[in-house]
């Protein structure tokens, strides 16, 4: 966030891991999810986080830190270059902090 002053720093996790990650569901792709976090600027801990179908990217947020946008891609939860890249078209997940 730059307005008026940075409340959280936001980390996209671009690779999917299983969800929960205790190592119990391994082999099961249909289980793995990216993870959209939000640490607060002050404190450093986590704030809050969003379990996301994809993988994430690029983010950025707008200049009144409402909205965060992230580019998000492997809709084919692929575990190999040739099937991420499957499909022709990605998409944007927008984050309303607010919410």
């Amino acid at each position: 966030q730059k307005v008026p002053h940075t409340k959280y720093v936001f980390a996209n996790a671009e690779l999917p891991i299983p969800q929960f990650n205790d190592g119990r569901d391994l082999e099961n792709p249909d289980t793995y999810y990216t993870m959209f976090n939000a640490v607060d600027a002050e404190t450093m801990d986590v704030a809050w986080q969003v379990i996301v179908d994809g993988n994430l990217d690029n983010t950025d947020a707008d200049y009144t830190g409402r909205f965060v946008a992230s580019t998000c891609y492997n809709s084919e939860k692929g575990m190999t270059l040739a099937d991420t890249m499957r499909a022709e078209r990605d998409w944007v997940v927008v984050f309303d902090v607010e919410a």
